[in-house]
Formats: structure tokens, C-alpha cells, sequence
């Protein structure tokens, strides 16, 4: 458990500022963007009073705005990283 640990505070002050680095330079910068955390076609909708789309999500949340696409490609492999 320990290791496990040590693990998530080397990926938190090293990997992660080492791949955010090249995004923030040369004056850019990261501004979270709101994302859906459980988006399909059951949290969609049409007002019936305008009749224009709704979309609701009780799991939103501030991120990066290409979070979801690397969490739909996580989606093809297991919790270890390895390919279903």
C-alpha cells in the first residue's frame, strides 16, 4: 500500500507538471473548461415549453478540456493498463 502511495505523489509532482509543462509555454496557459462526467442519451432531453434540447449532468466538473477524450481512450483497457 505504501508503494501505491509513493506512487501517486511521484505521478502528482513529477509526471504530471513534466506533461503540462510544453502547454504552458509560449504564453499559453490551461483554463479548466466544464465537462460532463456521465454524458448519454438518457441525461438528454427536449423542452416541451420551447422545444429546445436539454442536456443535464449531476456529474460535472472543472477540467481540462481534453479530459474526456483521454478517459474514452482509457475505456479500451483494464484498471492495469493492459488492452481488453
Amino acid at each position: 500500500m505504501a508503494r501505491d502511495g509513493h506512487n501517486k505523489k511521484d505521478m502528482i509532482e513529477k509526471v504530471i507538471p513534466r506533461l503540462l509543462k510544453p502547454m504552458e509555454t509560449n504564453g499559453r496557459s490551461i483554463k479548466p473548461s466544464l465537462v460532463h462526467g456521465d454524458l448519454w442519451y438518457d441525461n438528454a432531453a427536449v423542452d416541451t415549453a420551447t422545444d429546445r434540447p436539454l442536456i443535464y449532468d449531476p456529474a460535472s466538473f472543472y477540467a481540462h478540456n481534453e479530459c474526456k477524450t483521454v478517459e474514452s481512450f482509457n475505456d479500451d483497457f483494464t484498471a492495469n493498463g493492459i488492452p481488453r
